[in-house]
């Protein structure tokens, strides 16, 4: 913590900077050893700074420290989507650290936003539903707000696709990327393996790519 350069990152990360101040704890790993990263890795947990956390320890190859991998973030806001739509926590847990990293501010190629990386389309319809007459493409990197709403989705792809998990999550990447109707026409699944056969002029979309 007495690096500037993980000093200044602080600083800026108090100050909502976040793109500042992942700038300057990155330049600061790379004068680092790995048990120093390590120790950085652990002390951005400390610090709240869950994401910069995972991202450091997987630099660091830190590879069996699950605390720091696959960290408890977000609890109350999580416990209480999931108590709402009647969701397993740890599948919830485990789509946001897989979309995510936990980083508020994710945002993907495409546009989708926050922990659980909704288009904000999409998140105003859900919006909508859920009586969210107030709602703003913004809120989606307030954890609360894009939680209930990852939560609230995913419950209704639950119930769309009969409760199947397999189905529901490559629902839940194409759909995202807006194959729909056509996607959901040519959809395949075996038990080994699933497809997405949505083929755009240069190439099929496989349930990998859309992942």
């Amino acid at each position: 913590q007495q690096n500037p350069a993980v000093q200044r990152a602080i600083e800026l990360q108090w100050h909502g900077e976040s793109l500042a101040s992942r700038l300057e704890w990155n330049q600061a790993l790379n004068g680092f050893s790995r048990d120093e990263q390590v120790a950085a890795a652990q002390l951005a947990m400390d610090l709240g700074w869950v994401n910069q956390a995972i991202m450091t320890a997987i630099r660091a190859d830190e590879w069996d420290d699950l605390t720091l991998r696959f960290p408890v973030a977000y609890k109350d806001n999580f416990d209480r989507a999931v108590s709402a739509e009647n969701l397993d926590l740890k599948w919830v847990y485990a789509i946001a650290r897989q979309e995510s990293a936990f980083n508020p501010s994710a945002r993907s190629p495409v546009g989708a936003r926050g922990l659980m990386q909704l288009m904000p389309a999409t998140a105003r319809s859900l919006a909508r539903q859920m009586g969210d007459r107030g709602f703003h493409y913004r809120d989606l990197t307030n954890p609360d707000t894009n939680i209930a709403m990852g939560s609230f989705y995913l419950a209704k792809l639950m119930e769309r696709f009969g409760g199947n998990r397999g189905r529901l999550w490559l629902g839940f990447r194409c759909l995202r990327l807006g194959f729909d109707r056509r996607w959901r026409s040519r959809f395949r699944l075996g038990h080994d393996r699933w497809r997405c056969w949505w083929r755009t002029p240069e190439s099929p979309v496989t349930a990998s790519s859309c992942a």
